[in-house]
């Protein structure tokens, strides 16, 4: 594919194998991904979106579309195919009266709060900053304020969208009502999105954040106070649990919070995390927003010396499940066995390993209207993670993190298989546990919906709907 050429009219920069650039575009965030495409499309507009699908229609080559790059699932690449990329494609456009904002796809997490910040207003993403707008919005998203506004996908109230034919489409409740319930969720399925019209919302000048540090014999305690206390807790205040290992130190599990709410509901949520068990040490500060994507300015670690691996990794590898509570005998076993597992792993394997306990209360399970393909369940996710530089971990890693969900899912506490969540979150998401967490119907309406506007399935780089027989 040495002769694939740009499109006459297209004004990004078309690189193929062997072009000044390529070398560096082609690559991931996660190096566990190595594929060579026939081309990148680096793309400047709608227009040359049109004509990058237009080629690989015509080339009948497969096709990857990349916003910030960082896919679990080394979803933004493709071997012998075209990557058509919208990391160039960054303006964000705010409706301060509105309390709307029109984002393109490439924008990172930290251009689209730099955008809106000012005006006292905020998009639902998470916070780490170069994340790209694009993929995380399309399939979910989660982060500060999704306990009181729900995923950043629950937030969406108009998609462009370009479709295998070239076609320009604007999908919204009142336009195409049938793709605008299907792109909340599964957005990356039926073409390429060029923009997202989401809402905004009000946040604080100042934002507080804390953190409590736990020994790990506490985890049974603290556990069942958290599951006690999670709906006591106001939708301002976002908590998750961590059960971390950091360089020089024995493994902790920690509960950190950020609170977006105001200074006397704050005092009250506060007081109620107090009471979740008698920490080795806790810490609390206050921030402006901006300040949230630059974890140094809020919480840093105070380690024997680094932060931990995730903070700079070349290599990363997630698992995860859904839990019905966290009030279990069982879940906290897990989570000590995995504890003694991490603090007996060499140092260069434990220093990155994580598993995180997030709660899926108020906005993160309550429906949208209109519905959308994202399904609503309360209860609590668990993610396994590792992150790390030395491929000849790669097997050890990932069975790491495998193994944690896998001992939860064999004892029966959890509620579906291994992955079943969303599938932007984890590395592998096989049919069986994508189709578990949509559901029968649902998977049903999707497949329609891909035989209507990608019956060639190009754009099968995606989280995994197919056409029928597909």
């Amino acid at each position: 594919m040495t002769s694939l050429r740009a499109p006459a009219h297209f004004e990004g920069r078309f690189l193929t194998e062997g072009v000044p650039g390529f070398e560096e575009r082609r690559r991931l965030t996660d190096h566990r991904y190595d594929s060579v495409p026939a081309a990148i499309a680096e793309c400047l507009s709608v227009a040359d979106v049109q004509d990058a699908v237009n080629l690989a229609r015509t080339a009948g080559l497969p096709v990857a579309v990349r916003s910030g790059g960082h896919s679990f699932r080394g979803l933004s690449t493709v071997d012998g195919g075209l990557v058509i990329d919208l990391s160039a494609m960054r303006d964000v456009y705010v409706d301060r009266v509105g309390r709307t904002a029109r984002v393109r796809p490439g924008a990172r997490l930290w251009d689209v709060a730099r955008a809106t910040a000012g005006f006292g207003l905020a998009a639902v993403t998470g916070t780490q900053s170069t994340v790209g707008f694009g993929g995380l919005t399309a399939v979910s998203g989660r982060g500060k304020m999704s306990r009181r506004h729900g995923h950043s996908c629950d937030n969406v109230l108009a998609v462009e969208m370009v479709t295998a034919t070239g076609e320009v489409l604007s999908i919204s409740a009142v336009s195409h009502p049938d793709l605008f319930w299907a792109v909340r969720g599964a957005g990356d399925s039926f073409g390429v999105i060029t923009a997202f019209e989401v809402m905004l919302h009000p946040i604080p000048e100042t934002v507080s954040c804390g953190r409590f540090s736990f020994a790990v014999s506490d985890v049974p305690s603290v556990l069942k106070r958290l599951a006690q206390v999670d709906t006591q807790l106001s939708e301002d205040c976002c908590w998750t649990g961590l059960l971390i290992a950091l360089p020089g130190m024995t493994t902790q599990f920690t509960v950190e919070y950020t609170h977006l709410g105001s200074p006397e509901q704050r005092e009250r949520d506060v007081a109620i995390l107090q009471t979740v068990g008698q920490p080795i040490k806790d810490v609390h500060t206050t921030c402006g927003y901006l300040d949230l994507f630059n974890p140094a300015r809020t919480l840093p670690r105070d380690t024997a010396g680094a932060a931990p691996a995730s903070a700079s990794y070349t290599r990363c590898y997630l698992a995860g499940c859904e839990l019905p509570t966290i009030d279990d005998e069982t879940v906290a076993a897990v989570l000590m066995d995995t504890a003694r597992q991490m603090d007996s792993a060499t140092e260069s394997e434990r220093a990155g390993r994580m598993v995180q306990i997030d709660t899926l209360a108020f906005g993160v399970s309550r429906e949208v209207v209109p519905p959308s393909v994202f399904p609503k369940r309360p209860g609590f996710s668990l993610l396994s993670q590792v992150y790390y530089t030395d491929p000849v971990h790669d097997a050890a890693q990932k069975s790491f993190a495998d193994g944690v969900a896998q001992r939860l899912i064999d004892a029966g506490v959890t509620r579906g298989g291994m992955n079943v969540g969303p599938p932007n979150w984890t590395s592998e998401t096989p049919p069986e546990a994508l189709r578990e967490f949509f559901g029968d119907n649902s998977m049903k309406r999707l497949t329609l919906l891909k035989d209507r506007y990608d019956p060639d399935d190009m754009f099968r780089r995606s989280i995994g709907i197919r056409k029928s027989g597909g």
